[in-house]
This record gives structure tokens, sequence and C-alpha cells, in this order.
């Protein structure tokens, strides 16, 4: 599964980093913790935590972009982020 980086940004008032990324001929068959997976292959993200704010796609197109937060701590993510979309089953947390 290939990966293209959009943009990845270390936003310092919020203490997290912020990348987007696209998953050519992917629509349909990506699941979010997949998703964070491989951004945590690609890059190297041992024992950080990472959320995946959104996965989109666009009708006609197999590509899924898709937004993801990487915190230091769990505790930060809490503090930031809607409970509904931080829920056990949308959260990758790699030991």
């Amino acid at each position: 599964m290939s990966m293209q980086v959009v943009s990845d940004v270390n936003n310092t008032f919020l203490s997290r980093r912020e990348i987007v990324c696209e998953f050519p001929g992917l629509a349909g068959k990506l699941k979010k913790l997949d998703a964070a997976d491989m951004i945590a292959k690609q890059f190297k993200l041992d024992g950080k935590v990472i959320i995946p704010i959104s996965m989109k796609s666009h009708s006609g197109r197999p590509t899924v972009r898709g937004t993801f937060y990487v915190y230091d701590n769990e505790d930060l993510a809490k503090k930031q982020v809607n409970p509904t979309i931080r829920s056990e089953e949308h959260t990758s947390e790699l030991q």
C-alpha cells in the first residue's frame, strides 16, 4: 500500500503534529486503524498516540485523504480531542 504526504505540520501551540496523507487506490478499503498503523510505520512514531481525525474520499476518485493528529501522551490527546472521535475503536496507541 502506498501513501503520499500532503502536509506535515508541527503545531507547537497545541503540542501536536498534524499529518495529512493521501492513500491512492484505497477508497472504501482502508480502515482508520490500518491508516494509523501505516502512518506510525512511515514516520517511526513508536510510543506516540495517533488519532485519525477524518478519512474522506471524493466521488469518482479512488483516493482517500486522511488527517491524523499525533500526540506525545494520551492525557494531552484527551484534553484536546472530542470524545466521540477518540473512542477506543478509532485510537491507535503503539507500544
